[in-house]
Formats: structure tokens, sequence, C-alpha cells
């Protein structure tokens, strides 16, 4: 009996099935490709909000206790016209909702205590998969004027 020790080329199963796994990583790579690149989109939008969130928070931090008043964030630039008590928005003057989708960016100042003003920094936008996402940003100014003890 003879046996053959040399194949020549290669049967129809063979490729068959070198045709179903390159044909799989195919449709696991595609599948995965829209996964990750919505993931990126919102480490994105992620970033460019913390970015404008920290932008507003370095602008308020020059300025001292007393000047964190509704006048004088407006005459400054620093936040939009409209307003609704402590809460301040800055959406137009930074162009948040430019940069971010259905962007908001809030300023909430708060006095907490007699001598210490809380400042609260949030940039809201919805994500590309249509989930409310924001950013918050926490800050205390603190009275430094000098007074009279009885």
């Amino acid at each position: 009996m003879l046996v053959r020790k040399c194949r020549r080329g290669t049967s129809l199963v063979d490729v068959v099935i070198m045709l179903f796994i390159f044909g799989l990583a195919g449709i696991v790579f595609s599948a995965s490709f829209p996964a990750a690149f919505r993931a990126n989109k919102e480490a994105q939008e992620y970033k460019t909000a913390t970015a404008l969130a920290q932008r507003k928070m370095e602008q308020l931090r020059g300025l001292n206790y007393q000047s964190l008043t509704y006048g004088i964030l407006y005459q400054n630039g620093y936040i939009d016209q409209n307003y609704t008590g402590q809460n301040y928005k800055f959406t137009s003057v930074d162009g948040v909702a430019d940069k971010l989708p259905s962007g908001i960016g809030s300023i909430v100042v708060s006095d907490d205590f007699t001598d210490m003003k809380r400042v609260t920094i949030t940039v809201s936008w919805a994500s590309v998969s249509s989930i409310n996402r924001n950013i918050q940003l926490t800050t205390y100014f603190v009275d430094r004027r000098t007074r009279k003890v009885n």
C-alpha cells in the first residue's frame, strides 16, 4: 500500500473554514467599531465640559468675595444676562451650546456661612447616547476684609 506524503492545494472544506473564520473576525470588528466611536465621542465631550468648567472657575478665582454679585459678574462678561436667584448662566458668554450638544453652563453662588460663599459651576449636556451628563466643580470664597472686634 502506497501512502501519499505530499498534498497539493487545499480542499474545499479548508477554504470554507478559512472564510468562516475571516467572516467572523470581520463581524466582530464591525460590531465593535461603532461602540468604540461612541465611547471616544463621549470622552471628548467630558474633556470639553471639564475644560469649560475649569476655565470659568479660573476666571472667578481672579475675583474677590465682594465681586460675586450679578452686577459685577455680568459687567465683566462672566455670565449671561438671564439669571434666576443665585443661579447664573454662562451658556452664551462661553459658547457652551456651540461646543456641546444641548450644552448649558451655570454658576450657583450660595452664602453658606457668614463670611463664606460657595460657588458651584455646572456644565450640562446631552451625550451622544442621549443621556443627560454634567460636570460640577465647587470652590469656596472667604471674606478677607479686616473687621473690628468688640
